[in-house]
């Protein structure tokens, strides 16, 4: 384990996902069905009945207003990104949440995703290029584009390639559904395991047409894609080919910056720069962002938990929900000490 790697004091702060409350009193109909007994009740025969000498009518009056409930439900927040983002109010699911991550390794996190540290403010060799969460979001990988690995919460190290000469930066990570283990992937598709993470392949030392960009694993840890910044797929190990934009004649507006995989590794989603999205294999279209102006171009994005749905996030820190993905929050029209550079959560 290299020193540059082991996670030191953290400076930066996300503020916490606290949804809008709203307070209203509400009286029970129990609770009037037993003012309208107690009232009923003289005083001697409460006396008889254990109650003490005190426990006079004007008592009742206090036990009454005891009885009333003060209720405060928590309310999700309403879509934003100056009405770019979608999100329902009803059937809301407070169990999503997601993290934003800063080229200056800032974390922001949204929803139940927790903040377990960040690596801002402290001195880097490289820039950041991704993170992936541990699968019950109590923790997260954080990646530089040389390899260096920052763990924070119950994410664990398992090596990284800091320190090493590499032929290409890195460009993106993904981990073991276990917490066990991660792959590191480099733009030329040399790919690195670390614990039981397990090596099925590569494109290093392959000619490219682009440059690789992201990659996806499979829910069993048996394989994973690799894509392109064209939209080639590159499949691995258990991982199935559905697709590709090359494949399909398709040549993106903008380069691609990520894929997701649908959580049954029965497809996948390729996201490009202008918010563009295609679906492959059973994953489903829920919208995009590919025909609207964006201040700044999406850089990376995550699927819902079960699928139906997905955000993207661009790099001046907006955030865009599609399908059941409800929106949880920005960064957008906030001041950034550095470019968003990728996202993570479900």
């Amino acid at each position: 384990m290299l020193l540059g790697d082991l996670p030191g004091d953290r400076h930066a702060r996300a503020a916490a996902f606290d949804p809008p409350r709203q307070h209203m009193e509400v009286e029970s109909r129990a609770a009037r069905r037993g003012r309208r007994r107690l009232r009923d009740v003289p005083a001697r025969a409460l006396r008889r009945r254990g109650a003490p000498g005190w426990f006079a009518p004007s008592a009742v009056l206090v036990l009454v207003l005891l009885l009333v409930v003060s209720i405060s439900p928590a309310t999700p927040p309403r879509s934003g990104n100056n009405g770019l983002a979608a999100g329902r109010l009803a059937d809301y699911n407070f169990g999503e949440g997601y993290d934003l991550i800063g080229a200056d390794g800032g974390v922001f996190n949204f929803g139940n995703a927790g903040f377990y540290g960040s690596e801002a403010g402290q001195p880097l060799n490289a820039a950041m290029v991704g993170m992936a969460t541990t699968s019950d979001q109590a923790g997260y990988w954080l990646v530089g584009g040389d390899g260096g690995i920052f763990n924070f919460g119950d994410a664990g190290f398992y090596g990284s390639e800091a320190g090493q000469p590499l032929n290409k930066p890195m460009c993106g990570m993904a981990a073991t559904s276990n917490n066990g283990g991660y792959w590191l992937v480099a733009q030329d598709g040399g790919l690195w395991n670390f614990g039981n993470a397990g090596f099925y392949g590569s494109e290093g030392g392959t000619q490219l047409n682009a440059p690789i960009v992201g990659i996806a694993r499979t829910p069993d840890n048996g394989g994973y894609w690799m894509v392109g910044a064209d939209g080639g797929i590159f499949p691995f190990g258990d991982a199935g080919y559905y697709g590709s934009l090359p494949g399909s004649g398709i040549s993106p507006n903008k380069p691609v910056v990520a894929i997701v995989a649908t959580p049954d590794g029965g497809g996948y989603w390729i996201i490009a720069g202008d918010g563009g999205v295609w679906n492959y294999g059973d994953a489903g279209y829920w919208g995009s962002m590919g025909s609207t102006a964006l201040n700044a171009p999406v850089v990376g994005a995550a699927a819902s938990a079960d699928g139906g749905g997905y955000w993207l996030v661009a790099s001046d820190g907006a955030a865009f929900a599609f399908g059941d993905a409800y929106f949880l929050g920005s960064k957008s029209g906030q001041s950034l000490n550095a470019a968003m550079v990728g996202m993570a959560g479900g």
